[in-house]
């Protein structure tokens, strides 16, 4: 019996696939998250989503813009942070002197980013 490498060949078609997240639905979170991620790219900043191993209550997105940083935690509109965010922002200011920031809405985030990009609210 001989072997055929054909055999093995899968045929899958190719599909394109766009996802429309206004048409999917996004939590409150990402939609505060993608308000922030445009204000500070119209500035020409920089934001980078957060995974964090063996960390409970870490911030969410860090912010980066002409040599500062920031981190940033999207809370749902009318929430705030959980104990154990608060404690671990703390933690990073302490620590680092790391601005660390919470938001439910992008009017707020807005208000704070255009003092921030001056110089203030560290």
């Amino acid at each position: 019996m001989s072997f055929d490498p054909c055999f093995l060949r899968l045929s899958v078609p190719v599909v394109s696939i766009v996802l429309n997240w206004e048409v999917l639905g996004m939590t409150p979170e990402s939609k505060i998250a993608a308000g922030i991620r445009r204000i500070i790219a119209a500035d020409g900043g920089l934001v980078r989503k957060c995974s964090w191993e063996a960390r409970v209550g870490a911030p969410d997105l860090l912010v980066l813009y002409r040599g500062r940083h920031a981190w940033v935690e999207c809370k749902a509109p009318g929430e705030r942070p959980r104990v154990s965010q608060v404690r671990e922002f703390d933690r990073m200011r302490e620590a680092g002197g790391c601005t660390v920031c919470w938001f439910d809405s992008v009017a707020d985030f807005s208000a704070w980013w255009e003092a921030w990009k001056q110089g203030g609210c560290v």
